[in-house]
């Protein structure tokens, strides 16, 4: 970076937090589960269905009166509504699974099964503007009523997939395994409704670039394992493992200056090695893992060098090497303590593909190419180190009553916060500390003083800058309070 550069480093103080946003969320959930099971015992496996529909709802009120323009230094006030008709999240899910499980004290013991869910999802999203009128940004006039988003999207998505593991026990204590799974997985996704002068303003908005376009995909994917175990003892215990992923495409949809564009499922292998013990008759628990993780084609979300716009994209191979360890200490029955971190380096593999400057110059001159990501460099988002500890402690006084106490210290390193060369800026470590106490009765009724973020830490997630503007959101500032709570018996 050009040590001149006011934006080498970190270019927004988060602790002036010059914005609030959303000083009202109030939310509505309503939940309706129906599930079957059967199960039969053969003479050498057991054969289990379970057949599940969720239906859930989701409503909220979310009020930005706080929300300050400081382009005009006026208020900015709209409010995000909910009744049945505008404002509503709703989800019907389908879950049928038959499996197959042998026999465990055989040499050989087996799982098999098929999977099947849909699910189908309704969501609507309304945004008013409550206000005087005004010219928002200087030269957009909005009057007191008008909406500014009103959408309404309609996605479904399913997978069907068959499944089997074979497990060999060998009288070392050792056990090998391997297991295969095979998907066909489809989304849909279907823009009903896009409103609002946010959205649909000739001259602000995009024109319903995307009102009525469907996006469709289907996929056939391949998922494998190969693990062996090895079990020293009764308190310790070893194995090796290699695995595969994905995570399924999708799409960007398209602005004033972008067209609509898709990305594909990208692929993963993770090799692991870990160690799990036992020790003071249990009270200390011990565990660590090694493990590199490979990607191919991996979903990263880049913004582009000319229209500022963010889309994920896939960009190519990438690797993440570490270790994750976990320690549990159980002083006595009332006082627990837990450490939990990781280490790791994840980069790239290869370079990301370059925006060209000049469309009409050479495609290949390295003088027309600015490249976001090259082979080496950290991946957007992701710590080196991090870790956390907590204290728990609780101990009942009588039949009605206990008290507990609980503080937890979290820590987060350095993170590369895009690739974008404007933002290439390196987010500073974090430290959290919460801490709370209080006291619960047998009825249900729990009275708790707690204090979060202690420390009053103002944490930099990211750093977002589109033309002039910039944003850069934070955490919520020193909180205490008293929190009453009632649980149902």
């Amino acid at each position: 970076h050009d040590p001149s550069d006011p934006y080498a480093h970190n270019p927004i103080n988060v602790k002036d937090r010059t914005r609030i946003d959303g000083t009202k969320q109030e939310n509505s959930p309503a939940y309706d589960f129906y599930n079957l099971k059967l199960e039969y015992d053969f003479d050498f496996f057991t054969s289990t269905l379970l057949t599940t529909h969720t239906k859930n709802r989701l409503g909220f009120v979310y009020d930005q009166r706080e929300y300050l323009d400081i382009h005009e230094g006026a208020t900015f006030p709209s409010e995000n509504g909910f009744d049945d008709d505008n404002l509503n999240n709703v989800t019907n899910t389908n879950v049928i699974e038959l499996r197959l499980v042998s026999e465990s004290n055989k040499f050989i013991d087996w799982i098999a099964g098929i999977y099947y869910d849909d699910s189908k999802t309704i969501r609507n999203n309304l945004i008013t503007y409550y206000g005087p009128d005004m010219d928002m940004f200087g030269f957009y006039p909005i009057t007191d009523g008008d909406v500014a988003i009103d959408t309404e999207y309609e996605t479904t998505n399913g997978e069907i997939a068959g499944y089997g593991e074979l497990g060999f026990n060998f009288k070392s204590n050792t056990r090998v395994v391997l297991g295969y799974r095979y998907s066909n997985i489809k989304f849909s996704d279907f823009q009903k409704k896009l409103d609002g002068f946010f959205l649909d303003d000739p001259v602000w908005g995009e024109g319903n670039m995307n009102e009525g376009v469907t996006f469709k995909t289907e996929e056939n994917v391949s998922t494998y394992k190969v693990g062996i175990e090895q079990k020293f003892n009764e308190d310790i215990f070893a194995y090796v493992l290699a695995s595969s992923g994905y995570r399924p495409g999708g799409y960007n949809e398209a602005t004033m200056n972008v067209p609509f564009s898709t990305f594909h499922s990208d692929k993963l292998w993770n090799y692991e090695l870990g160690l799990k013990t036992s020790w003071l008759d249990g009270r200390l628990r011990a565990n660590v893992a090694a493990y590199m993780l490979r990607y191919d084609d991996i979903q990263l979300n880049i913004q582009d060098m000319e229209t500022f716009i963010r889309a994920t994209k896939n960009v190519g191979k990438a690797q993440v090497l570490g270790v994750e360890y976990s320690l549990n200490y159980f002083v006595n029955e009332n006082f627990q303590m837990a450490l939990n971190g990781s280490l790791s380096s994840p980069e790239l593999l290869e370079d990301i593909q370059p925006t060209i400057i000049d469309p009409a110059g050479d495609p290949n001159d390295p003088d027309n190419l600015i490249y976001t990501g090259r082979a080496g460099d950290k991946l957007p988002g992701s710590a080196t180190e991090s870790f956390s500890f907590s204290a728990n402690y609780n101990k009942p006084l009588n039949d009605n009553f206990e008290i507990f106490a609980n503080a937890n210290y979290k820590y987060v390193g350095t993170r590369l916060n895009n690739f974008n060369l404007d933002l290439d800026v390196e987010l500073p470590a974090y430290s959290l500390v919460d801490f709370r106490t209080g006291v619960s009765h047998s009825s249900g009724i729990t009275i708790a003083l707690f204090a979060d973020n202690l420390l009053d830490e103002a944490i930099t997630y990211n750093i977002d800058r589109i033309g002039s503007f910039e944003a850069a959101p934070t955490n919520r500032p020193r909180t205490v309070g008293v929190n009453v709570s009632y649980a149902l018996q």
